[in-house]
């Protein structure tokens, strides 16, 4: 009888009393989706029973399984009813699915030491190609030892080169580190009409340069990219032999221009 009696009491307060939830959920990709629903006794107790989606609203966005699972299977917003026992609740599912994870910085050129880093950018694209806000990545290194990651920042350790991964789900895309070590650095150099040369030493170097009127830049016995643009220069070179890097303005110019330099050098490259 007293046995009887502490099922009876066990099962009493074992009884769902109230279902807590938000509004609504966001599924980043395709298949079963968890319901966050808190099941909850008389005494605000969390119990352990099985939620259980009972219909949809839009089943070309979404559908309930035979076990009372729900699964996204296309972009759009569905509305969810569910219940525990005898409670019973919606919310509003979106199905936000994910194409691709897109770096929006293709490559990095890093120095030591440094304490800045450099931010790590990307976009999440769902399967219209529209960039979808809020999704969770996990950005890792594949060589810590090389370059390390602090949030959104990658920070270079040592010279030598490696890879950083962004992932989400089962999506994942790459991007290449170069870390090097900051040899060279002028600012507000002149440049006179006949130009001016900085000597460079044989290895793979990342140069920017900017000045204060329109120059051609050129590395001879280097292979670079197309090295004419006005103001603004992105140069990665590889040099044989030690070379000079020439600045000459373009056009006639009243004033000498002014450049500013800085260089990466990639040792062993």
């Amino acid at each position: 009888m007293f046995l009887a009696s502490v099922l009876l009491f066990s099962a009493c307060e074992s009884t769902p009393a109230e279902l807590r939830h938000p509004e609504r959920v966001v599924s980043h990709r395709p298949g079963r989706v968890a319901l966050p629903v808190q099941v909850l006794d008389v005494d605000g107790e969390v119990l352990d029973h099985p939620v259980v989606a009972t219909a949809v609203g839009d089943d070309t966005v979404a559908r309930v399984g035979k076990d009372g699972s729900v699964t996204c299977r296309a972009l759009g917003t569905s509305r969810v009813d569910f219940a525990v026992g005898e409670l019973t609740g919606s919310l509003e599912l979106r199905c936000l699915l994910i194409s691709a994870i897109q770096p929006i910085t293709q490559g990095l050129s890093l120095v030591v030491p440094d304490e800045e880093g450099a931010a790590l950018r990307w976009n999440v694209v769902d399967l219209k190609g529209e960039v979808i806000e809020g999704v969770p990545v996990d950005i890792t290194s594949l060589d810590p030892s090389i370059a390390r990651i602090e949030g959104v920042r990658v920070y270079g350790v040592t010279t030598g080169r490696t890879r950083l991964r962004f992932s989400s789900g089962d999506l994942s895309a790459a991007i290449g580190v170069r870390v090097g070590k900051e040899i060279l650095r002028r600012v507000a150099m002149p440049i006179p009409k006949a130009g001016a040369d900085l000597p460079l030493v044989a290895g793979e170097w990342t140069l920017n340069i900017s000045a204060s009127a329109p120059v051609t830049v050129d590395v001879p016995g280097a292979v670079c990219p197309d090295t004419e643009a006005d103001k603004v220069h992105y140069l990665v070179c590889r040099l044989p032999e030690a070379s000079a890097l020439h600045i000459e303005p373009t056009g006639l110019l009243r004033e000498p221009a002014v450049a500013h330099v800085k260089g990466v050098f990639f040792p062993g490259s």
